[in-house]
């Protein structure tokens, strides 16, 4: 489980955060969360691949602008980094979860194949034989014409 979004600090001057500040961490904070309960899910791998390409896609932008415009706002940095590792910790997450949910689903499919085909290398078609891997047996009605030597 990945560590939690550090909270906002105060502002260094006790003066309340820049609307732009609060919000861009509002929508950081709605966007790790809603990430981190898929993980506590037994989620498949497309949500799982949604939700860290949409952390990518929105969270480090806002992390590359509090970087940008920290001395503006008056923003900590070591607080802009502790949120950076949390949020690359939690996409980590979610690519490894990825890779296990695609794993999961990938070891329920079995491949069939009904038919074995013989190649003499002569020409026309190649010989055609059923597999025996689908265990299936004759019904009555091809028994019944065995037996009658054919339809006609």
């Amino acid at each position: 489980m990945s560590r939690a979004l550090p909270p906002l600090p105060p502002h260094p001057e006790d003066a309340p955060w820049s609307p732009n500040v609060y919000h861009a961490y509002q929508i950081m904070s709605d966007t790790f969360r809603h990430a981190s309960g898929v993980l506590l899910q037994d989620a498949d791998a497309k949500r799982l691949q949604f939700h860290a390409e949409n952390t990518i896609d929105q969270l480090l932008p806002i992390l590359k602008a509090f970087e940008d415009h920290a001395a503006d706002e008056n923003i900590p940095l070591p607080w802009v980094y502790s949120c950076t590792e949390a949020v690359g910790e939690l996409i980590v997450n979610l690519c490894q979860a990825q890779e296990t949910a695609i794993a999961k689903e990938d070891s329920n499919i079995v491949f069939v194949e009904p038919v074995t085909v013989l190649r003499t290398g002569k020409r026309g078609r190649p010989r055609k034989f059923p597999g025996s891997t689908l265990g299936c047996q004759p019904s009555h009605a091809e028994e019944v014409l065995e037996r009658s030597g054919g339809i006609f």
